[in-house]
């Protein structure tokens, strides 16, 4: 059987941040290309004036048992509000590298680095069966 990881988390981004998945191209987490100023407001709740995460990722990492397969990796960064259910999943696909710079952390640090300097910079893998 596959081993299955999950990381999921909270993230405080901007609303303009750059749009990165299929169909926007990758993301390489500098920034340097786009000129646009970035604020990130959101809501402070409780006694303590916690923050409200703007938006949440979920990172999954699958590594098959057969070692003729590959390992697989499916990043996705939701914002923090109602979506519709009829909603494609993949619009909200990103890279690994996209979810990592918004989080400030390493979210596969421990994964062989000929593995992950191939997979995370890719914003999407399609689902379905894993192919070898």
């Amino acid at each position: 059987m596959d081993a299955l990881y999950v990381f999921t988390g909270p993230l405080l981004m901007p609303k303009n941040a750059p749009r990165q998945g299929q169909e926007f191209g990758e993301y390489d987490g500098t920034g340097e290309d786009d000129e646009t100023p970035r604020t990130v407001t959101y809501r402070l709740i409780g006694g303590n004036h916690l923050p409200v995460p703007t938006h949440y990722f979920k990172a999954i990492l699958v590594v098959p048992t057969d070692p003729e397969r590959s390992a697989k990796l499916y990043t996705f960064v939701l914002p923090n509000e109602s979506i519709d259910g009829s909603t494609d999943l993949a619009m909200f696909a990103r890279s690994v590298d996209f979810a990592e710079h918004w989080a400030g952390m390493d979210l596969w640090a421990k994964l062989p680095d000929e593995i992950e300097a191939y997979k995370e910079g890719t914003a999407w893998r399609p689902w379905g069966p894993l192919a070898k």
